[in-house]
């Protein structure tokens, strides 16, 4: 089918509204076209003007970290997500959790939830990586000491004024103590410097010395 091939083209990833126009210029009312292709399946829609080509047509999916970015942004994988892609957390968090540098925002569709919590510059532009997903799909996401760090920024009303604070708050979060043994100290230290709730993060990366000792 004509139709299939045209949105074959496309592969895996994400597209936009005006990706859809130049197959679309014969026509009088393109967004019709549009419709009728969201109704029939080709298209998934995600949020306004963006969509995905059905994983039959596309010959695979796309990646939801890869959806993450491209939904909100400028924007990372991070946080509780984040986490428990590194194993650092035991938990299956489903939820991919991102941060930004816009206002919170939350975004549900047929692939999932996606959540966004806004956090400052130049502290945002910090412990970011390019991770491969395979496929030839990437997607942008914290570092893991950044992940850790965002979790503590990002968590309201958690403030670590002690030892005994951030014990227990790694005890709660079930943290695994060999992934803590494992992080890189100097990165951590060089995102004090912009970072928001610098004391609970310098207290933070104290007691993590002591804990997997």
């Amino acid at each position: 089918m004509h139709v299939y091939r045209e949105l074959k083209s496309f592969g895996a990833i994400p597209i936009a509204h005006h990706n859809l126009m130049p197959l679309l210029n014969h026509y009088k009312r393109p967004n019709d076209k549009i419709r009728d292709w969201v109704k029939k399946g080709y298209l998934i829609p995600l949020v306004k003007g963006k969509y995905v080509i059905h994983p039959e047509i596309a010959g695979g999916k796309p990646d939801r970290m890869l959806l993450a970015n491209y939904l909100y942004g400028p924007s990372y994988v991070s946080l509780e997500y984040a986490l428990s892609y590194y194993q650092a957390i035991p938990e299956l968090v489903e939820e991919i959790t991102s941060v930004t540098t816009r206002r919170r925002k939350t975004i549900e569709n047929i692939i999932g939830r996606f959540s966004y919590i806004g956090i400052p510059l130049p502290y945002y532009s910090l412990g970011i990586k390019i991770e491969s997903l395979g496929r030839d799909q990437n997607a942008i996401m914290a570092t893991p000491e950044k992940a850790l760090f965002d979790m503590v920024v990002c968590t309201r009303n958690l403030q670590l004024r002690s030892y005994r604070d951030a014990e227990k708050w790694l005890k709660d979060m079930r943290f695994d103590a060999y992934w803590l043994s494992q992080l890189d100290q100097n990165k951590m230290t060089s995102y004090l410097a912009s970072a928001p709730k610098k004391e609970s993060l310098k207290c933070l990366t104290k007691t993590i010395t002591t804990y997997v000792a």
